[in-house]
């Protein structure tokens, strides 16, 4: 605890006087972190009966070894007992996995405050997985845990345009404060915007006026304030407190946009399938913009592991040579693999519908 104290002390800081977009110092300490835990025979086993369990619990297979369990990707969507509750999350992992279980990817909840808050207990369940989708939160920063090339999607929430607090939740061209803890790591982390129809408050004038007082409608009246401003204001509406829906598209866009590679095809339920590796490792870095930004969501990529030009001319001056070094990252791959590093794709404008 003191050495990580004294780490955290020293390394990360945020606020305008520090350029954090092109620090190491998150990288540094998610290696820390992973190095520090104790991957012993025991919380391999609890990795192993993590992942058993999840693709069991979601599909219709009755036994599966562990061989085969390996060859499924698993993405986890958090959840929260309260405070930002993902409201309908039951049905969207219903379709999640009617859509996706034949291609081998398990969609499952993912709920800290309902599990043992023990570091290996944290590890058993975030490595396994191969996508992690929730809203702007605490809740995302376990996915440090993650292995490297995993992909974290952050849900940016709807914040009305004369809201002061909260448009830094937000952010397309730069990482979000919580974002930035994935910063020049080896984890791909993308974003995108949910549409006002994420939050179901304030939706008509005569619904507020009957389920608040006339004293708050008196001084909403007072201070020149507007139904929608007054309800907005309310603490219970804000960003950080009110629940949220998100549209099946965004989720299905995150995992066939992100996580799936574009030439994948359906498998037997009980077949085998070599994993895909998706929008990763030797995918270009244009490709991964390009499919981005097709569909009706658009996903900002803050940070993402991927060829990019100058790695294609790494690539062919060094062909034995794996590893090298960008600003922010140190990858070493595999001989027989590219050479790919980490690349940032602001959207200035917007990261969404």
């Amino acid at each position: 605890t003191t050495t990580m104290a004294a780490h955290l002390k020293e390394g990360p800081q945020i606020g305008p006087e520090h350029n954090y977009m092109k620090s190491t110092s998150f990288r540094d300490l998610r290696h820390f972190i992973i190095d520090s835990i104790d991957f012993s025979s025991n919380l391999k086993q609890s990795m192993d009966d993590f992942r058993l369990h999840s693709i069991l619990e979601v599909t219709k297979i009755k036994n599966v070894t562990l061989f085969e369990a390996n060859e499924w990707r698993i993405v986890g969507f958090t959840q929260r007992n309260s405070r930002r509750k993902w409201l309908e999350l039951n049905r969207v992992l219903e379709r999640c996995n009617q859509e996706f279980n034949e291609y081998h990817i398990a969609c499952v909840e993912i709920n800290v405050e309902s599990e043992l808050s023990s570091v290996t207990r944290q590890a058993a369940m975030h490595r396994p997985l191969s996508m992690m989708v929730g809203i702007h939160g605490a809740q995302l920063t376990q996915a440090i845990l993650m292995k490297d090339e995993s992909f974290v999607v952050e849900l940016l929430p709807w914040v009305p345009p004369f809201i002061q607090q909260g448009p830094w939740t937000r952010t397309t061209d730069q990482p979000t404060p919580l974002g930035a803890i994935f910063n020049g790591t080896e984890l791909n982390h993308a974003g995108v915007r949910l549409p006002r129809e994420s939050a179901p408050v304030c939706l008509d004038e005569d619904s507020y006026i009957k389920s608040t007082s006339n004293d708050s409608l008196d001084y909403c009246t007072k201070i020149n304030q507007t139904w929608d401003q007054c309800c907005w204001h309310e603490e219970k509406h804000r960003w950080d407190v009110r629940d949220f829906k998100v549209d099946y598209k965004i989720v299905e866009g995150a995992i066939t946009k992100l996580l799936m590679n574009e030439n994948e095809s359906k498998v037997n339920i009980d077949g085998y399938m070599p994993r895909m590796s998706g929008m990763s490792g030797s995918n270009k870095c244009s490709d991964m913009q390009r499919r981005a930004k097709e569909g009706d969501f658009l996903f900002v990529l803050y940070n993402v592991v991927c060829i990019g030009d100058k790695d294609e001319e790494h690539n062919q001056n060094h062909n034995n040579e794996k590893e090298v070094f960008t600003p922010t990252s140190k990858l070493i791959l595999p001989k027989n693999e590219d050479v790919a590093s980490v690349h940032h794709f602001y959207d200035r404008v917007n990261a969404g519908r």
